[in-house]
């Protein structure tokens, strides 16, 4: 079952809901071409925060170990 998760949108001061659902692990990190230097997950209780983190992990030690062997591969 996929988490639930919606964007907020930070407005003088306040969080506000959007009606966005996140779906990729881009939508959290860039949003209008803008990279978010920040993020916050807030939900309730098994609402999938630590899922979506614990997947978000393996996918960037995936994509780091890649670059690495790549980097080994041309050195040859």
């Amino acid at each position: 079952m996929p988490p639930k998760i919606v964007a907020l949108c930070k407005d003088k001061g306040a969080f506000t809901q959007k009606d966005k659902r996140v779906t990729k692990c881009k939508d959290v990190f860039q949003t209008k071409k803008k990279v978010n230097r920040r993020i916050f997950l807030q939900g309730e209780a098994r609402s999938g925060k630590t899922t979506f983190l614990a997947k978000l992990a393996l996918e960037w030690c995936k994509s780091t170990s890649c670059h690495m062997e790549s980097s080994k591969n041309t050195d040859l």
